[in-house]
């Protein structure tokens, strides 16, 4: 066998040894157009499917920031604020009171809140919304007694705040 045979031999058998193993070089060819293909179909693809961003329409990525839907019913967030361990059956009549009292049912109001205080007699929540009724309703004596015990039972710095105001404008 002379030199030149030698070196043709070596050419056409495998050259290449890495992650796939020794390989033939037509082989090696074949795999680099496949892997050639696929990255610039990937690239086409992905920017066929990307969104051009319309100043002022898209939240700027560079910087994360939480934005929540502020919260307008004043009662709704007191009920959200002091839902720790609250049952949900106690949350529920809560919510319906409170819309009956806002819709202007100030008896269906008085009832469902009612039902909430005998499932949770130490919620500061329920005797806040009773004496509240109860102060809309014109019994003053009463929702002064309620917001007394509403203060007694609740440890919220929020809810203390409204029964403390509440208290206040009762006097």
């Amino acid at each position: 066998m002379n030199v030149k045979n030698s070196l043709r031999s070596r050419a056409i058998l495998p050259v290449v040894v890495g992650c796939f193993g020794v390989m033939d070089v037509n082989v090696r060819k074949q795999l680099d157009v496949r892997l050639l293909v696929l990255c610039l179909s990937a690239l086409i693809l992905g920017g066929c499917s990307s969104q051009q961003r319309v100043p002022g329409v898209y939240p700027s990525y560079d910087t994360v920031t939480t934005v929540q839907k502020p919260i307008q019913d004043k009662y709704a967030y007191l009920e959200k604020v002091t839902s720790a361990r609250r049952p949900m059956a106690t949350a529920v009549l809560l919510n319906e009171g409170r819309m009956a009292w806002q819709g202007g049912d100030i008896n269906g109001a008085l009832q469902k809140l009612s039902r909430a205080l005998r499932i949770s007699p130490q919620d500061g929540l329920v005797y806040y919304y009773l004496a509240t009724v109860r102060h809309v309703e014109g019994d003053n004596g009463e929702a002064a007694s309620l917001a007394r015990r509403g203060l007694y039972f609740t440890r919220q710095p929020v809810l203390r705040e409204h029964l403390e105001q509440l208290l206040d404008s009762l006097n």
